[in-house]
């Protein structure tokens, strides 16, 4: 089992087609049975302003908002962890600036993906982050954390890869 944390800037591919869509797209139009989802709430927050953006700049049109939105909680209602950015975490974020050289948004998910791997159970194989923030990713490798950015060439064929692995 795979528990895969999307951050902001790979879970707003799901509702803006760009570079990388076609990767979470595959993330969730082909779910295995054992998949399982995550995010922070903080993630959740990004999404929705990063929609509400493009709504006000023209660049989405307002009858197909009501539809974006709708899509997001739905999804939302599949996702395991949607996970608190509560004392616990930003105290965990504050410990992390120490270390990393992050913006405070990606602290707050390195946080929430360490606690969430903390929280695993016996019986999942491991955590997959799925960015596009070249910081985040490279703090999540340092941390000894797998990652796939869905921008990269590859990346369609490493999802793949994973879940063809037995138990995946």
């Amino acid at each position: 089992m795979t528990l895969f944390y999307l951050d902001a800037s790979a879970f707003v591919k799901r509702f803006v087609p760009e570079n990388g869509t076609e990767v979470v797209d595959s993330l969730f139009s082909f779910r295995h049975a054992t998949d399982t989802f995550a995010t922070s709430l903080l993630g959740v927050l990004e999404v929705k302003a990063t929609l509400h953006r493009l709504r006000r700049g023209g660049r989405l049109k307002e009858e197909v908002m009501g539809g974006l939105l709708a899509s997001l909680l739905r999804d939302l209602g599949g996702f395991r962890f949607l996970a608190p950015v509560g004392r616990a975490t930003l105290d965990r974020a504050m410990s992390i600036t120490e270390t990393h050289a992050l913006r405070a948004g990606d602290t707050i998910h390195l946080a929430t993906i360490l606690e969430i791997m903390g929280a695993r159970t016996a019986n999942e194989d491991g955590l997959m982050v799925l960015s596009s923030d070249k910081e985040l990713l490279a703090a999540c490798e340092r941390e000894r954390l797998a990652v796939i950015n869905p921008e990269d060439a590859d990346a369609l064929g490493r999802l793949q890869t994973l879940r063809s692995r037995p138990n995946s």
